[in-house]
């Protein structure tokens, strides 16, 4: 038996220390995350949260666990329903941009959320502006909202 590098010996050996165990490349296993959803699942406000974003037109896979989470403590503990699904009226408008949200949503809905932006210019510190400024903050913000609000950077 040779150890010449170039053996099938030795190259077992190398995709295996490498985490290839063996496998091309594109037939590595995916890599198993346990998570707290995949035990408990999510919380019924997560759930409504991602409802409410689904029914604005965005799917509640583009938007990041962590992106929910703070959203939801932004409406505050023990939410309403009506709250949640403003949260995620105005979430999607910022995310999909006036013209994708008018697509999926009637007229009265984008005045409403142009409304709540306009005011959230004016009222820096309420919900409406912390959840703008959140999906400005995630870089997820369509780019015409994005303009609206000018973002100090900060090292």
């Amino acid at each position: 038996m040779s150890l010449r590098p170039d053996s099938a010996r030795h190259r077992r050996y190398d995709d295996a220390s490498a985490g290839h165990f063996g496998r091309g490349a594109s037939e590595r296993p995916a890599p198993a995350m346990l998570s707290i959803w995949s035990l408990f699942g999510p919380s019924r406000e997560r759930q409504r949260l991602d409802a409410a974003l689904r029914r604005h037109g965005l799917h509640p896979q583009l938007l990041s666990d962590p992106i929910k989470l703070t959203a939801l403590r932004l409406v505050g503990p023990r939410a309403s329903e009506a709250s949640i699904e403003r949260a995620g009226a105005l979430i999607a408008y910022c995310l999909l941009g006036p013209g994708d949200f008018a697509a999926v949503n009637e007229a009265a809905a984008v005045d409403e959320q142009e409304r709540r932006l306009a005011l959230a210019l004016e009222a820096p510190q309420g919900e409406d502006a912390r959840l703008i400024m959140l999906c400005l903050r995630s870089g997820r913000a369509e780019a015409s909202i994005e303009a609206r609000f000018e973002l100090e950077e900060t090292s």
